[in-house]
């Protein structure tokens, strides 16, 4: 399913002409081809394109050029300067990305005037703020009357943040409530009508309702509860910690008008959890080498990464890579090749086919690329929704959704063949005992449906050729296998391939699968005995889930500290040291079950209850656990 194909498909369904959905972003001309897979628009153009369609581009496997990964890097690294709040340093960074060049002049500038926007509102400077988000609408001709809001034709997500950040700066420049409960109120049922994507809609839906829960609270106490309570039930049902800082602070409030609201978390569990967020967030901003774990949530290569990796996998040269037509005239030439390896230039479409074709990466030359491959764009809904049950271990849920999938694909193409089985082995593997070969045998039969030479793969010392999301998941699957037979050796070693696979060849691939990777990889370090680098491995976890707003691994990882400062108590025969392992464990025990009983996590529930008890720390331990479950 191409990119072109998926944006003509969504837009017919939901009745949107070229003209409404290229307005302001690029030409219907520009459009036009794209649809028909003439042209490929650049990461910022897609994500526009995208999200007007109520999409997540997060969702998708990108090859891009190097200059949009060289603005990914920069994007990212501003993202971590707002969230670390290092005001002085977003405005220097912004400063060198001013001068960015080779992108969609107008999108970017809309960008630059967001960050300049947020800058201001940190200044207090409130009317500047504002001018610079009406600035960065109109440059993709969004026009507003602020004090009454009506949203017409579709946002991007650049627009629905400006617009949202307009509705914040209004609320401190203390505009009268009924404008701002209209504002707020246009924002949400725009984002319920037409953000159809559970990821998009989420941070959104969290963000207005908060706002809106704000607002109304001194006059409209029943509906201001309502909004909050919808807000809180989102965050809690989809594990994010996504603006939950604030509503807790905003439960606060509401505890000094009525102290039996939402009694299940008391005033001990408030001050925990947000002591627990500023801890780790100011213990996250101690990391090292902070722009290696800033990555993102797609799969994203440079075509000159993939040609250049894989030509050393396979073992060619850049001689051998040069073909010759039935003409008997050259494809391309070995100083071409060599700047394309370089990065100093970007191969054309028939080049970069031939060149993949060479390398034995039939099937994968797509730039825009999704893992289901089939027509109705609901497959992807699936896909994703599977996913996202198999993260949070409701392995009848994501079961049930597979045999619906099943249903709507074509399971005869390799690459759903190839999910398909993956999910299937990894419900298996969740209900009955594997042995560890068997498990890796399975997990390389389905490896062998899109790679030849598993094998050969296997066993070279470093693993850098060009793998999809799937082929990921499988080979860190393998590592798995290893990781739950205890053999932590071969799985520390399968591990760090992988591990070297993320920083050093694709530095910008898939956050979710390498924080999943750190994660498998502190466990086994604490397995064997490496408490300081188990620890390590956690932290940066953490790390990663706080900048995404996750806490599938969040609440493991804190758990995970925890369990090596138990472990280290235990070993160490100095009396001052014990205590001190001791009072760490507590206190990582403690943030990590009140978050697992926050957010229904049973699996750490359980786990901390049961070191708990076999480490014979029920004194110190009894008074928070009858607290919290009171």
């Amino acid at each position: 399913m191409k990119l072109g194909s998926v944006l003509q498909r969504l837009r017919i369904e939901q009745g949107i002409s070229q003209k409404e959905l290229s307005q302001g972003l690029c030409s219907v001309a520009t459009l036009s081809r794209i649809e028909a897979g003439e042209r490929l628009p650049d990461q910022i153009l897609f994500d526009s394109l995208i999200s007007r369609l109520g999409k997540d581009s997060t969702k998708w496997e990108l090859i891009l050029k190097e200059n949009d990964k060289r603005l990914l890097y920069k994007r990212n690294y501003i993202d971590y300067l707002i969230w670390a709040e290092e005001w002085e340093q977003l405005e220097e960074e912004l400063g060198k990305y001013k001068d960015f060049r080779g992108v969609v002049k107008h999108l970017q500038e809309q960008y630059i005037c967001l960050i300049q926007a947020i800058l201001c509102k940190e200044r207090k400077q409130y009317e500047k703020a504002l001018q610079y988000c009406y600035e960065g609408l109109e440059k993709t001709n969004v026009t507003i009357n602020s004090s009454s809001l009506r949203i017409e034709g579709r946002l991007s997500r650049n627009e629905l943040q400006l617009l949202c950040f307009i509705g914040e700066l209004l609320i401190y420049k203390n505009n009268p409530e009924f404008q701002l409960y209209s504002y707020w109120k246009e924002l949400l049922e725009y984002i319920e009508k037409f953000c159809t994507d559970k990821t998009y809609y989420l941070s959104f839906f969290i963000q207005v309702s908060y706002y809106l829960s704000k607002i109304t609270y001194k006059q409209q106490y029943e509906e201001s509860i309502g909004y909050f309570n919808k807000g809180m039930q989102k965050i809690r049902d989809e594990r994010t910690i996504y603006y939950l800082k604030e509503y807790i602070e905003l439960l606060k409030i509401f505890r000094e008008t009525d102290n039996s609201i939402l009694s299940e978390l008391s005033t001990k569990d408030i001050d925990i959890l947000l002591i627990t967020l500023k801890e780790w967030k100011d213990n996250s901003k101690k990391i090292k080498e902070k722009e290696r774990y800033m990555k993102s949530n797609n799969s994203i290569y440079t075509i000159n990464e993939i040609i250049k990796n894989t030509r050393y996998v396979v073992g060619k040269t850049q001689e051998d890579m040069i073909s010759v037509d039935e003409e008997g005239r050259a494809m391309g030439d070995q100083s071409n090749l060599s700047k394309i390896e370089n990065k100093k230039r970007n191969p054309r479409k028939r080049t970069q086919k031939i060149y993949l074709e060479q390398l034995g990466l039939e099937g994968k030359e797509e730039n825009f690329y999704l893992s289901i491959i089939g027509e109705d764009f609901e497959i992807q809904e699936i896909r994703w929704n599977i996913d996202q049950a198999i993260a949070m271990h409701n392995m009848s849920e994501a079961n049930m959704l597979l045999s619906h999938l099943k249903e709507k694909i074509d399971i005869s193409n390799v690459r759903n063949k190839q999910y398909i089985k993956e999910i299937e082995l990894l419900i298996k593997s969740e209900i009955e005992v594997m042995s560890c070969e068997k498990r890796i045998a399975e997990i390389c039969n389905i490896l062998s449906l899109t790679i030849k030479d598993v094998d050969k793969i296997l066993g070279q010392e470093k693993i850098r050729g060009f793998l999809t999301r799937e082929e990921l998941y499988l080979f860190m699957n393998i590592g798995c296998a290893y990781h739950d037979s205890g053999d932590y050796k071969k799985a520390i070693d399968y591990y760090e391939k992988l591990e070297q696979y993320f920083y050093e060849y694709y530095p910008l691939s898939s956050g979710k699968i390498y924080k999943t990777l750190l994660y498998n990889l502190s466990q086994v370090y604490g397995l064997t005995g490496e408490y300081e680098k188990s620890m390590e491995k956690s932290r940066i976890c953490i790390f990663m889930d706080m900048l995404d707003s996750e806490t599938n691994i969040y609440c493991q990882a804190v758990f995970n500290i925890g369990w090596c400062y138990g472990r280290m108590m235990l070993e160490k025969k100095d009396c001052l040291q014990k205590q001190q392992y001791k009072k760490m464990c507590l206190k990582m025990f403690e943030q990590s079950y009140l978050l697992a009983k926050y957010y229904k996590y049973k699996i750490v529930e359980n786990a901390i209850c049961e070191k708990i008890k076999v480490w014979k720390l029920e004194d110190k331990f009894i008074s928070l656990l009858e607290e919290i479950h009171r």
